[in-house]
């Protein structure tokens, strides 16, 4: 009983360490993050993208999507969102891995702070909805009426 008592509590000391580490803390739980990272905001790649997310806006709200960029370690947000948190671009990249090389990157974070994709292309609205609506948490809110 003893031993079980350990692992519940190291599981929630792990936790709360982990959530120290999320540059998007203050958004886990109630908001999907979307980023999309850039080396050279001028590329048809990052227009593209940009263009592809921008014409599907009320389908990304649905979603609880808070999308974000980085150019020149710099972090915009490209949606509203509720409170906008003083969150710093070289924390955000460190936390997600993005490497000085990398030339784009789309990483979507899910509600619970996990990386649910990674992809260093473009990636269609198609592709991110059917990946979120497919997602347990995403099927419960769906079920419940807001």
């Amino acid at each position: 009983m003893r031993s079980v008592f350990i692992f519940i509590l190291s599981f929630f000391s792990m936790s709360v360490a982990v959530s120290q580490d999320n540059p998007f803390g203050v958004y886990q739980w109630q908001y999907r993050i979307l980023v999309i990272y850039t080396a050279d905001n001028s590329t048809d790649e990052f227009l593209g993208q940009v263009q592809e997310f921008t014409q599907n806006k009320d389908a990304f709200e649905e979603r609880d999507l808070v999308v974000f960029q980085i150019h020149n370690d710099v972090l915009v947000a490209m949606t509203k969102q509720p409170e906008m948190a003083t969150i710093n671009a070289l924390s955000v990249k460190t936390a997600l891995g993005i490497a000085k090389d990398d030339k784009f990157q789309v990483v979507l974070i899910g509600k619970d702070g996990g990386i649910k994709l990674r992809e260093s292309q473009m990636v269609s609205s198609q592709k991110l909805f059917t990946l979120i609506d497919g997602m347990p948490m995403r099927r419960s809110e769906k079920k419940t009426p807001n």
